[in-house]
């Protein structure tokens, strides 16, 4: 998305784009076209300037006037919104959450985005495809499209994030299952050597301390020679087990790259995706 650091640092500031517009002596809608093509550094230091002085702006709470106001006409001013820094005349709704003042439009633009942030990208793009006009292909409101564009980009970031953690620690519990593994395999070699010094020590016989009881017991095992398999084959398959054959697919792609035609084998192209 172009200029998203200038999107990135607006929004975590509490500095609405129509603000910066404002600033700039331009239209909100305007500003929102301007920022569909990545601007200039020059252009874009200006408007980091721009969001430090809004955010740096000092906010009138309870802020009694006996005038009128330039956004409230001949009405009163009783007091500002904590969020947007706009006035509240009186007689206008607003609410005071622990002394923070917030006014109407700006809960209900709070609200819609808790409901944004809840929403899926499946959700996200409906939403945003309804905010473009089926005749003309014009966005109806720039702001709300753009917000839906910045939350389904940072949905897409930590989805892809917690797939680099989850593949990251995949990662680390394989490298410490084949040390495990490792170790097993080295553990298990010695026992056997010791189990067969002892054997052959003993030849048989029967050992026991207070600590220790070696004995043995009779057993059987099949045991066949180089010659049996080709017994096997020729007198009594039932003799022998086959494992399931699979296809070489390392020799096929190289016969069907060659040109070769093999029936019930094609080549199919794939997009892989790569997180990194």
């Amino acid at each position: 998305m172009a200029n998203s650091e200038i999107r990135r640092k607006a929004k975590e500031n509490g500095v609405h784009l129509w603000r910066i517009a404002d600033a700039l002596g331009i239209t909100d809608g305007n500003f929102s076209r301007k920022l569909r093509k990545e601007l200039a550094e020059a252009e874009k230091e200006q408007i980091f300037k721009i969001i430090d002085d809004l955010k740096k702006q000092p906010i009138r709470k309870n802020n009694l006037i006996t005038g009128g106001g330039d956004s409230c006409g001949e009405d009163v001013v009783a007091c500002t919104c904590d969020e947007c820094g706009e006035p509240i005349c009186v007689g206008e709704k607003y609410y005071e959450i622990v002394d923070i003042i917030i006014c109407e439009n700006c809960i209900e633009k709070i609200c819609e985005d808790r409901r944004v942030k809840q929403m899926n990208i499946y959700e996200i793009d409906n939403a945003m495809f309804s905010l473009i006009d089926e005749e003309t292909g014009e966005i109806k409101d720039f702001e709300a499209f753009e917000e839906l564009q910045m939350q389904k980009e940072e949905k897409i970031e930590n989805a892809a994030l917690w797939h680099k953690n989850l593949i990251a620690e995949s990662k680390a519990i394989r490298e410490e299952e084949k040390a495990l593994a490792e170790r097993r395999k080295s553990l298990e070699n010695k026992a056997e050597s010791l189990k067969n010094f002892v054997n052959r020590t003993l030849n048989g016989n029967k050992f026991s301390t207070s600590k220790v009881a070696i004995s043995y017991r009779k057993s059987t095992a099949v045991e066949v020679d180089d010659e049996f398999i080709d017994y096997a084959m020729k007198n009594n398959n039932d003799l022998l087990t086959y494992k399931q054959p699979e296809p070489n697919k390392t020799v096929i792609k190289g016969m069907l790259q060659g040109g070769f035609d093999i029936p019930h084998a094609e080549l199919v192209e794939r997009n892989n995706m790569s997180i990194k």
